[in-house]
């Protein structure tokens, strides 16, 4: 899964089983294609768009879901503006009007300059990037979200990769929060991923379920210099 494109436009795009395709862009080149995107957005995408109190934030949002809809729209081969989303009971974003038994899953993430979008066939997915920046009170909100052997690990780490530490622990989190749809309905100790640099990509248990684990693979991605992030794909 650790690969990337750059959006380009094609009228087809094709994605095998069991294949994951991760897009990325950056909002400062693709500004331009603003008013663009906007006339792809759905009554109720702009009315969202519209309660950003911040200009930026608000055209990040445009970007965002206009370059969302022209990536699906390659593997679907419709329409950018004919695609329709329902939501789920805590929020995440599905298509409508796909065959019985076939589905194609997205997720999209993003952090300062850059937004990811990872998409897969038939099977629950998450994305989560971040922009990496020093955090002084990053033991502080450790001890707060992990978990006991999460906090163990974290603090075992070297100083100079503790910073690394805990975004890999906050990425892998934020993705497999949004493979499973849970969201904020579920809190983040109530799992434990791995976290130290240079060691395997897990989740390492479920409170509640020996067995979830094992469901569901884990890819680190570094999508850009300063940014780092995870995918969560649900394999079993």
């Amino acid at each position: 899964m650790n690969f990337f494109y750059d959006f380009a436009s094609r009228k087809k795009v094709a994605l095998a089983e069991n294949e994951v395709h991760l897009y990325r862009i950056f909002f400062s080149k693709q500004k331009q294609h603003l008013h663009d995107c906007l006339q792809l957005l759905s009554d109720t995408e702009k009315n969202d768009a519209a309660h950003f109190r911040f200009q930026t934030d608000r055209e990040r949002f445009i970007i965002a879901h206009g370059m969302l809809r022209k990536v699906l729209s390659q593997y679907l081969d419709v329409s950018p503006a004919g695609l329709k989303f329902s939501h789920g009971v805590y929020g995440k974003p599905v298509l409508e009007g796909m065959p019985d038994g076939c589905s194609l899953c997205f997720n999209m993430s993003h952090s300062h300059d850059l937004a990811l979008f990872a998409l897969v066939w038939n099977s629950r997915i998450g994305v989560d990037v971040e922009y990496i920046r020093l955090i002084p009170d990053a033991e502080v909100i450790a001890k707060r979200f992990f978990t006991p052997q999460e906090n163990s690990a974290f603090s075992a780490v070297s100083p100079d990769k503790k910073l690394e530490a805990f975004y890999n622990c906050w990425t892998r989190k934020e993705a497999f929060l949004k493979a499973t749809g849970d969201g904020l309905s579920r809190r983040l100790d109530s799992f434990t991923v791995s976290l130290v640099p240079e060691e395997p990509v897990r989740l390492l248990s479920v409170e509640g379920d020996p067995l979830e684990a094992s469901r569901w693979l884990f890819s680190a991605v570094e999508p850009a210099h300063q940014y780092v992030g995870a995918v969560v794909v649900e394999w079993g």
